[in-house]
This record gives C-alpha cells, structure tokens and sequence, in this order.
C-alpha cells in the first residue's frame, strides 16, 4: 500500500475520527487530509513536480507529518533534515539531494540566514 492511500482510506472510512494530537492540538482524518491537499496544492503552485526532492527542517510535530504526507501525495521525495545538524551540514544535504524546496520552521531561521550567505 502507498503511502498516501492509508491517509485515504481513513479519511474515508473515518473522517470525523481524531488523527492527530499536537500539544493541545487536535485534527481529525477530514481536517488533516484537508490540510495536506492544501499544502499539496501550493507545492504544486511552486513548481515542485513528482520526483522532485523537498527538504524538511521541521520538529517533531503536526507539521512535521503534513509536510511529510502533502510532498508524498504530489509524487515528489521527501529529504528529512535533523534540525540538530550545522548550517554547513544542512547545506551540504540540500545541495546533495538537490532539493527544489526547503519547508521549514521558524524556529530555524538563523540557520536559514547562515547558509544563504554562503
């Protein structure tokens, strides 16, 4: 089974049961599917294709598995960076893997700043 036909058949099966919990945080199948097909739909609209790779600096959170499902759904491959890793070493993944996208969250900005002025 891919991996987005799971989240298909429990939106589908359950849609009005709780998904996910995030802190103090809760979606249910119909609110997360909603979110990833958001979220799929401005990847597309940023030109990122099936194959393509898209990066993410994420925390373990709810954004984490909405980024996670929402590049898998458009057929692209997703490039999980640890955001305990270096600039230098975050760069070095995203120009390795040729990552088209970097999806990431605030909280990681400065290491954002450090490697752009490379």
């Amino acid at each position: 089974m891919v991996l987005t036909d799971t989240l298909k058949k429990a939106h589908q099966f359950f849609p009005r049961k709780q998904a996910i919990v995030c802190g103090g945080r809760r979606w249910t199948y119909q609110e997360f599917y909603d979110r990833i097909r958001r979220l799929s739909i401005c990847l597309k609209g940023l030109d990122v294709k099936k194959d393509d790779k898209a990066a993410i600096l994420l925390p373990n959170c709810h954004c984490y598995l909405e980024a996670y499902y929402g590049i898998a759904q458009i057929g692209a491959i997703s490039v999980p960076i640890n955001h305990r890793l270096s600039p230098g070493e975050i760069a070095f993944i995203l120009e390795d893997s040729e990552s088209k996208i970097l999806i990431a969250d605030p909280m990681f900005q400065k290491q954002i700043d450090s490697i752009r002025e490379r």
